[in-house]
């Protein structure tokens, strides 16, 4: 039962970028890919860290939010701080940095917009369990109805305060329209958030290619698309990239070895390697509706197969930019961008593993019931006195029955139960004024039962059929009197 148990919550419960990002001015070159990272902890906010390089997930196209943006946009789900051995952990804020008016970091990002581009957004989640709404750039404010379901958390997206289904939510957010005015980072988000600028656990050999690479740039911008170009010309997009082996650094293995990956390894190794010469950057988790599907109103269905990470590096006149190195990267056969492997659940590598314990499960519940079944036939078969045991348990089963019928009418004349220690022969006598004309059976049906129950001889199933007869007779007297 608990294997078939499995079987059938595992069947019900499984579920359920290719155009150009020229339109943000210049600012996002880069067209994210469908990612195959379709663990919770890249289409939903995990706050127990990322890990990364853990080899392909099958994608589905199942509609996760329907969003009203002006073009397609990156949308932040959640942004992580430190890396740690192949692992994006959370972001540690200070207790003054909550407790002050405000967010700084997001005040920081708003105010170093020089020449912003505002546009208003609806998106509506439709992911049942997962209230999170990822934002298009930076939040301006939201409309009121949204203001009073939705808060920002320290990931940087919407979480909703009501159950599902999730109102929609409508507000204003902003981005740098203009990419001349990118030249230095800034250094005052580091200061923030010191993990935006860690290198202590940056391998050293991704440390000194992000530096040769990058050599003779005149600029931090220019730094930032040195490191963007080396990855794209020296990495290969492919959707069914092993996992990282054991004991090496995903970062590290993907850039030196195998140089094949999908979306979290591009940019994790981007935001390392910016970091490694001194650029504030951060590792973005979220989605980008890649083929634009659009409903009738005009609403861009974003499916769990757009799921995507790419990185962000905050410079001084344009805020947080995204520099996503999936876009110009080769492609391995098979494993191209857009390339769909939602195959049905049950051709499915986990439903499969679930079926085979399922059923070794099964199979191993229904053979000990068998061999309990064996037993017992065993015990039994050819023992006329254990049988006799068992038929005498059924008719004392039956008996008992019939007595507390028995009871049960006595006690309707009566108005009372059956008191401790009072035999059934002084229970009927005490209902005697009573029971009138009934008297004389019902206690003719006690001196039966007090025979049945006291006497020496084996319990017959034709003495519990006399009884039941007279327990009949008895509840019939009561009908006739009321006829």
């Amino acid at each position: 039962a608990s294997a078939l148990t499995i079987v059938l919550i595992s069947t019900v419960g499984a579920p359920i970028l290719r155009d150009s990002a020229s339109g943000f001015s210049g600012l996002v070159h880069y067209t994210p890919p469908v990612s195959p990272l379709m663990q919770t902890s890249l289409a939903t906010p995990n706050r127990e860290g990322y890990r990364v390089g853990t080899g392909p997930v099958t994608n589905t196209r199942t509609p996760v939010l329907r969003a009203e943006l002006p073009r397609p946009m990156y949308l932040r789900s959640f942004v992580y701080g430190a890396y740690q051995q192949g692992t994006w952990l959370p972001l540690i804020h200070s207790a003054e940095m909550l407790n002050q008016n405000g967010y700084p970091p997001h005040d920081l990002a708003l105010s170093t917009i020089v020449h912003p581009f505002s546009y208003r957004f609806k998106i509506e989640p439709l992911q049942v369990g997962n209230p999170n709404v990822p934002i298009p750039g930076e939040l301006l404010s939201l409309a009121p109805e949204s203001n009073a379901a939705y808060y920002m958390n320290l990931g940087g997206s919407l979480v909703s305060h009501v159950e599902f289904p999730y109102p929609v939510c409508e507000g204003e957010a902003e981005m740098s329209s203009d990419e001349s005015a990118l030249d230095a980072a800034d250094p005052q988000m580091g200061r923030l958030i010191p993990e935006y600028m860690q290198t202590a656990a940056i391998p050293e050999e991704v440390v000194a290619y992000a530096k040769e690479v990058s050599k003779g740039a005149h600029s931090d911008y220019a730094k930032a698309t040195a490191i963007l170009q080396a990855i794209e010309q020296n990495e290969k997009y492919n959707l069914n990239a092993a996992a990282t082996p054991l004991g090496k650094d995903p970062v590290s293995y993907f850039l030196f070895e195998s140089h094949e990956g999908y979306c979290d390894l591009f940019a994790s190794s981007m935001t390392l390697m910016a970091r490694a010469v001194g650029l504030p950057a951060r590792y973005v988790t979220g989605y980008y509706p890649f083929d634009r599907t659009q409903d009738s109103e005009g609403r861009y269905v974003v499916k769990q197969d757009e799921a995507h990470a790419w990185c962000e590096i905050f410079f001084r006149k344009g805020g947080w930019v995204v520099f996503d190195a999936t876009e110009g990267a080769a492609e391995v056969a098979g494993g191209e961008r857009g390339t769909a492997n939602d195959r049905p659940f049950w051709q499915a590598g986990w439903f499969i593993v679930t079926v085979v314990f399922a059923a070794a499960g099964l199979a191993g519940y229904v053979g000990y019931l068998g061999l309990g079944a064996l037993q017992r036939l065993r015990r039994t078969w050819g023992n006329p006195e254990r049988l006799m045991v068992k038929a005498q348990a059924r008719l004392r089963t039956q008996l008992r029955r019939q007595y507390l019928a028995f009871e049960h009418e006595v006690r309707r004349s009566l108005g009372r139960p059956r008191r401790a220690g009072e035999t059934i022969l002084e229970y009927t006598g005490a209902a005697e004024g009573r029971l009138l004309h009934r008297a004389g059976v019902a206690k003719e049906t006690g001196l039966a039962f007090v025979s049945v129950f006291y006497a020496p001889r084996t319990l017959d199933a034709a003495g519990v059929e006399e009884l039941t007869a007279k327990v009949r007779a008895f509840k019939q007297t009561r009908r006739s009197s009321q006829a």
